[in-house]
C-alpha cells in the first residue's frame, strides 16, 4: 500500500476542489475537511493554498461528546446550519473541557496514572502537555495513596489547609484556560483560573509547574489577552491589567465595580471586534430537581447585562446594544465577532449572546450540570436554545464548549 505523501498533486488538487463545494458551505467558510486535508501529511500542507484566514477564523463551533454508543467519541455543532459533524477524538475520551483558545482544548484529567492536563488540537490531534493540577501554588501536599484525601489545599489566607479528593480538585478547582498566542509560538503563555476561590496561576508549555499571578487568595471571574497584556476581571467587576507576567509583574487597576452588581452573577471579560472592552453580566435563579435533595438544583440563566469599559474614567458603563457584535461565552476564552465577516448571516448572528455552561461549582456528575447552553438575543431580550442542538436538558456531561478550528 503506497504512501498518502505519493499521491499524485493533481489528484490532490482536485479532491481539494470538490470539498466545502456547497454554495452555503462556501458562503459561512466551512472549511473543516480542508483543514482536516492539511493535517495528513507535511507534503500535501506544502502543495496545498494557504486557507483564507477569513476561512481560518470561521464561526465558532460547539464540541460536545457524544453518546457511548456512536462510533466518533465527539461531535462539533454548527449553530448556524443547525448540523452535527462526527470526530473520532479518543485524547479527549472522558476528560473535562476546561478552555479553548486559538483552536486548542485544556483539557483535564484524573485517572491511574495520576492528574494531567493537556493542550489538545481537535482537527491535528496534536497534544501539549502542561504542568498537572499538583503543581499548583495552592497544593501544599500531595498524596495519591491518601484516597479521599489526596490533595492538601491552601485556604485564603495562605496558612491553613484543608484535603480533598482527587475528583473535586481536578473537576471544580480548575475553572478555566487561556491562551495568549497559538501554543506552537515559544513566547506562548498559559492563565489558568483555580483553587477554591478563583486564583491566577501561570506557565509555558515546557515549565515543570505553575506561578502564581497576583495576591493568592483574590477571586477572579474571567481573563483575556488583550492588546498583548493580561486582563482579569474581579468577581465584583473590578478590573485589572497585569505586565510583564512573572515574580515582577506590574498590577494596575482600570475599572472600579459597576453599580448594582449581584454577588451571585457570573461574569465574563470579552474584547469586542472594534478593541473595546466588555464585561458580561449573566444572571442565574435556581430550579430545584423533583425527587433530588435540596442542594440538587437545576441553575439556568434567565439574563444578561452587558457593560463597556470607559478608559477616560475607569469605570464601565451599560449598553442595550452590541451593534453587529456578536459574544461567545463560557469556558471558551470569551471573544466576540462581527456578524458583517460571517458573511450572509448578519442578520441572523448580530447582537446576540451565545452561552454554554461553565457553572463547574453547581455540576453534580450523574444528576445535573452542563446543561444550560442557548443564544441571548438582545434585540427583543429573549434567550432561547439552540435550534437543533439534541442534549439532555438537566444533565451534559463534560459540558460542551465553543472551539474555533485551526490546523495552527
Amino acid at each position: 500500500m503506497g504512501k498518502w505523501s505519493e499521491l499524485p498533486v493533481n489528484l490532490l488538487m482536485g479532491i481539494e476542489k470538490h470539498l466545502g463545494s456547497n454554495d452555503i458551505e462556501d458562503r459561512l467558510g466551512l472549511c473543516i475537511d480542508k483543514i482536516r486535508l492539511r493535517t495528513v501529511c507535511v507534503l500535501w500542507r506544502f502543495y496545498l493554498p494557504k486557507i483564507p484566514s477569513y476561512q481560518q477564523h470561521q464561526f465558532p463551533w460547539l464540541l460536545q461528546a457524544l453518546d457511548s454508543t456512536k462510533d466518533a467519541s465527539h461531535g462539533l455543532f454548527n449553530p448556524i446550519v443547525k448540523k452535527v459533524y462526527e470526530i473520532d477524538l479518543p485524547e479527549a475520551q472522558g476528560r473535562l473541557f476546561k478552555g479553548s483558545s486559538y483552536g486548542w482544548l485544556a483539557t483535564v484529567e484524573d485517572n491511574s496514572t495520576g492528574p494531567a492536563i493537556y493542550l489538545l488540537n481537535p482537527i491535528t490531534k496534536s497534544r501539549i502537555k502542561l504542568p498537572p493540577r499538583n503543581k499548583f501554588p495552592d497544593v501544599v501536599n500531595y498524596r495519591p495513596d491518601k484516597i479521599r484525601k489526596e490533595y492538601a489545599i491552601l485556604y485564603a489566607d495562605g496558612k491553613r489547609f484543608h484535603f480533598f479528593d482527587s475528583h473535586r480538585v481536578n473537576t471544580y478547582l480548575v475553572h478555566k484556560i487561556v491562551l495568549s498566542s497559538t501554543p506552537s509560538r515559544d513566547d506562548c503563555v498559559v492563565v489558568a483560573i483555580y483553587g477554591q476561590f478563583g486564583s491566577l496561576a501561570y506557565c509555558k508549555c515546557k515549565d515543570k509547574k505553575w506561578n502564581s499571578i497576583c495576591q493568592y487568595g483574590e477571586s477572579y471571574a474571567d481573563v483575556i489577552f488583550h492588546k498583548g497584556k493580561l486582563h482579569a476581571l474581579k468577581i465584583d467587576g473590578t478590573l485589572i491589567v497585569i505586565e510583564n507576567i512573572g515574580p515582577n509583574a506590574k498590577v494596575t487597576e482600570i475599572a472600579s465595580p459597576p453599580p448594582n452588581r449581584v454577588n451571585s452573577d457570573h461574569l465574563y471579560l470579552v474584547e469586542s471586534s472594534g478593541g473595546e472592552l466588555i464585561m458580561v453580566v449573566r444572571s442565574f435563579r435556581s430550579i430545584p430537581k423533583e425527587g433530588l435533595k435540596w442542594y440538587c438544583l437545576i441553575f439556568k440563566t434567565y439574563g444578561f447585562r452587558v457593560y463597556k469599559h470607559n478608559s477616560r474614567d475607569s469605570s464601565w458603563f451599560l449598553v442595550k446594544n452590541l451593534g453587529d457584535d456578536t459574544l461567545f461565552v463560557g469556558y471558551n476564552s470569551s471573544f466576540s465577532i462581527s456578524s458583517s465577516s460571517c458573511h450572509g448571516f448578519s442578520g441572523y448572528l448580530r447582537n446576540c449572546i451565545y452561552f454554554t455552561d461553565n457553572l463547574s461549582d453547581y455540576h453534580l456528575k450523574g444528576i445535573k450540570g452542563g446543561s444550560d447552553i442557548g443564544v441571548c438575543n438582545l434585540n427583543i431580550r429573549r434567550i432561547e436554545q439552540l435550534s437543533n442542538f439534541k442534549c439532555d436538558p438537566n444533565h451534559v456531561w463534560p459540558p460542551p464548549l465553543w472551539v474555533t478550528p485551526s490546523p495552527y
